[in-house]
């Protein structure tokens, strides 16, 4: 787990799509009482959960979008007693969870003062809604985001074609999910009023600096 802050933690971790790893990113926030807050939960196995173990109590469970649900109940059973907080979409992929709340245009309470969320607005298609929150880690200046960018590498064969991403930028189904986008240009001109430089986001290598900047060209063209 690479440690970003004081407070902050993220993790890559490995996952498939056409038998191909394209990684995805597990962040943990530290509340001021100790308590953990897992933002997007990936795969888990004892390593995973002994280093979590070491940094505190889970408190909550943060799945901040549509599209990344595959591993909550297993989540959901090793840490019973924490809140699960989910994108709208989720309770119907996932009939059989038990999940705290939906998220809606805030972040919900149980990460106290920790993160605040911001609702994106827009995206939604034939796979459904994005239903998308990301998070700003105000300390470190961070944002947290699942697919609302990716930072691949620039040559990835198939699966480079597939998603058609290049670098730090949106990819093809993303895009064919941008559907509203005055308001798609409202919610990024509304992340742009935070106070960032980092951006940890779900799939590719953390953006250490100028994460403003990359996400502002990504969506400069599109909306």
């Amino acid at each position: 787990m690479q440690q970003i802050s004081d407070t902050l933690f993220t993790s890559s971790l490995p996952m498939k799509v056409a038998s191909m790893d394209i990684r995805t990113r597990t962040s943990v926030v530290r509340r001021g009482d100790g308590g953990l807050i897992v933002h997007q939960p990936g795969p888990l196995d004892d390593a995973f959960r002994g280093e979590l173990e070491q940094l505190g109590t889970v408190r909550a469970l943060i799945a901040p979008n549509n599209f990344h649900h595959l591993f909550l109940k297993k989540w959901r059973a090793a840490f019973p007693e924490a809140e699960l907080h989910v994108s709208a979409g989720i309770p119907n992929k996932q009939k059989s969870l038990s999940v705290t709340g939906v998220l809606g245009t805030h972040a919900p309470d149980v990460v106290g003062d920790a993160l605040t969320g911001h609702s994106m607005e827009g995206f939604y298609g034939f796979a459904g809604r994005f239903d998308e929150m990301v998070f700003h880690h105000a300390p470190s200046r961070t944002l947290i985001v699942s697919d609302l960018i990716f930072n691949l590498p620039e040559k990835m064969g198939f699966m480079g074609w597939l998603m058609d991403t290049r670098g730090r930028g949106t990819t093809r189904l993303l895009r064919a999910h941008m559907k509203d986008k005055p308001a798609i240009r409202r919610s990024i001109d509304h992340v742009a009023t935070l106070d960032f430089d980092r951006v940890i986001l779900a799939h590719g290598e953390v953006i250490e600096s100028g994460g403003k900047a990359a996400l502002l060209s990504a969506y400069e063209r599109l909306c």
